[in-house]
C-alpha cells in the first residue's frame, strides 16, 4: 500500500512537471522579426587593447528587419582620461544578420572610423549577439563572452 501511493505521488508530479514543460514551450516569445530598441549606454575602457583609459557614452538604437537586414544609430562621445580633446560621433551602421541558433550573427556595413572610440565592439565587422527579453518591454543584448546592454522597445 505504502509503495503504491509513493507511486501515485510521483506519477502525479512527473505528469505535471510535463504539462508545466509543455506550457512553457508553448508560449515562449522570441525576439520579434521586425524588433526596435534604444538604449543609453556608459562604459569605462581601461583594457589593455586601448591606446588610453577611456570614458564613453552613446545613445544606440537598434532596428532588426524580418528580410534579414537592419541599422543602428549610433550617437556619443568618448575622451581618453587625462586629455583635453572629446571626440563626438553620431553614425548609422547598416548590417545584415543570419540567425545562428540562439546569438544573431551581424555583418556590419560601413561605419565611421572613430566609431571604435565609442563602443570598441563596433570595430569588428562581423559581432554576434544574443537578444533576450527581460521583461515585456526590456531585452538583453550579450556577446558569447558578456552583456553589453539593456535596451527598451516601445509599446505598440
Amino acid at each position: 500500500m505504502k509503495q503504491r501511493i509513493h507511486l501515485v505521488i510521483m506519477t502525479v508530479i512527473l505528469l505535471v512537471s510535463l504539462a508545466y514543460s509543455i506550457v512553457e514551450i508553448y508560449f515562449y516569445e522570441d525576439t520579434p522579426l521586425n524588433f526596435t530598441c534604444r538604449s543609453k549606454v556608459y562604459v569605462l575602457d581601461e583594457s589593455e587593447y586601448s591606446s588610453c583609459a577611456r570614458k564613453s557614452s552613446a545613445d544606440f538604437f537598434l532596428s532588426i528587419n524580418e528580410n534579414g537586414t537592419g541599422y543602428m544609430v549610433v550617437s556619443g562621445s568618448s575622451i581618453c582620461i587625462g586629455e583635453k580633446d572629446i571626440t563626438t560621433l553620431t553614425d548609422i551602421i547598416n548590417f545584415n544578420y543570419t540567425k545562428e541558433a540562439d546569438f544573431y550573427s551581424f555583418t556590419l556595413g560601413k561605419r565611421k572610423l572613430g566609431v571604435s572610440r565609442i563602443s570598441q565592439l563596433l570595430k569588428d565587422d562581423v559581432i554576434k549577439l544574443k537578444i533576450s527579453r527581460v521583461n515585456s518591454n526590456d531585452y538583453i543584448i550579450t556577446t558569447p563572452i558578456s552583456p553589453i546592454m539593456m535596451c527598451t522597445t516601445d509599446k505598440d
